[in-house]
């Protein structure tokens, strides 16, 4: 594991945040394979545009309703067992995506593998029970950073061998990958729960977790307006070719990812009001300069400050962890989980109805709601004193 340490540039953690950050990432080099194909390989099947846009809502409430019982779970049972056994169902619907023969197969798959998000509350409290308190923010950056890194570096790979293999063979990777990470989750330490002289509230009780919650998902969702619609705001608008579109995707991922855990080990070191200012801030700027940006290098510079700026579904873990104390933990998480997903499902419709006025209003709207929600940032003890400045 030392060895793995030294390969990867990883300071010196508790080997079994790293195994999960491994497990992730092989995971996400799997899912990068497909991320950008998927919508072709579903019309390769005979999936319609109306079709196509079912799955992708499918996918969404699968995830947003298995958080609840995720975070049910995760208060009942050892957090590995779940972890482990969620995890495996990976393996045989990464399959399904490489044998499916219509659209249908795709929506069964994508049943069985996002149906899996219901270990995200025991990962995240496998994490918070391994993890010193003035650490978490470290932990809990490291760790999401696996996934976009695994994204950022796969899908051009992806294309490339689509295009001289065809697009079923791309589809059998993750499949490949995910009995890799698999294999990392089964050498994860048993953790036994914590013993407990007084019964857990329920977190909906707690109206300073209701808010912080609440307040985080207005975020994403904000975040969300403008996400499904970048890349054709890139070819569209500033006529860049898929090749390009495909670069700057992965550049920012990529920074992302790298990025992540400094952010993360800022929270800790500097309180999470002033980085939450400060990402907030460079978010909105960052969305008003895209507008203006025309070279690829500036567009370059955009995407390296948005990937800073992406934080808030690392952060709002980082600020449930710190909640969570004399509450159901998993509940907590999980309820995270519902909230974050389920705001998915909505915020694209607005960003697509934005879009239809005018392609640049999808990143205009996130620009000046992410600048309005400053001063409820600096009013942050209002919302949860418990939180460090």
């Amino acid at each position: 594991m030392i060895e793995c340490e030294k390969i990867l540039f990883m300071p010196k953690k508790d080997k079994n945040i790293i195994l999960l950050y491994l497990a992730i990432l092989s995971f996400s080099f799997g899912y990068g394979f497909i991320i950008f194909l998927y919508p072709l390989y579903a019309k390769s099947l005979g999936a319609n545009s109306f079709q196509i846009g079912v799955l992708y809502s499918l996918m969404t409430l699968w995830m947003a309703l298995s958080a609840i019982p995720g975070g049910w779970l995760a208060d009942r049972f050892e957090p590995k067992k779940i972890i482990v056994y969620s995890w495996l169902f990976l393996i045989p619907g990464s399959l399904i995506y490489f044998l499916a023969q219509n659209w249908i197969h795709l929506a069964i798959a994508d049943f069985i593998v996002e149906s899996t998000f219901l270990n995200s509350p025991a990962v995240s409290l496998y994490v918070l029970r391994k993890t010193p308190a003035h650490k978490l923010g470290e932990a809990f950056s490291f760790v999401t950073s696996a996934y976009p890194l695994g994204i950022a570096i796969t899908p051009l790979l992806g294309g490339w061998l689509a295009d001289n293999f065809g697009l079923r063979t791309v589809f059998f990777l993750p499949f490949v990958f995910n009995i890799i990470s698999s294999g990392f989750v089964l050498f994860l330490e048993n953790i036994p729960a914590p013993k407990r002289e007084t019964r857990l509230r329920h977190p909906l009780k707690s109206l300073k977790f209701v808010l912080v919650i609440l307040f985080f998902s207005w975020l994403l969702a904000t975040e969300y307006i403008y996400v499904p619609f970048f890349p054709a705001f890139l070819k569209e608008v500033k006529g860049l070719s898929y090749t390009m579109v495909g670069l700057i995707a992965s550049f920012l991922f990529l920074v992302n990812a790298l990025l992540t855990p400094q952010v993360g080990k800022l929270m800790d070191r500097l309180g999470i009001k002033r980085v939450l200012i400060f990402i907030t801030l460079l978010y909105s700027l960052s969305l008003f300069l895209a507008l203006k940006a025309e070279s690829i290098f500036s567009l370059l510079l955009i995407a390296l400050l948005l990937g800073i700026a992406r934080q808030y579904w690392t952060i709002s873990t980082v600020v449930t962890g710190k909640l969570v104390e004399g509450m159901s933990e998993g509940m907590a998480f999980g309820i995270l989980n519902f909230s974050r997903t389920g705001i998915t499902f909505f915020a694209p419709i607005i960003g697509g109805w934005l879009d239809g006025i005018n392609p640049a209003y999808p990143l205009i709207a996130p620009a000046i709601i992410f600048l309005l929600s400053v001063p409820a940032i600096l009013a942050w003890p209002k919302i949860s004193s418990k939180i460090p400045d």
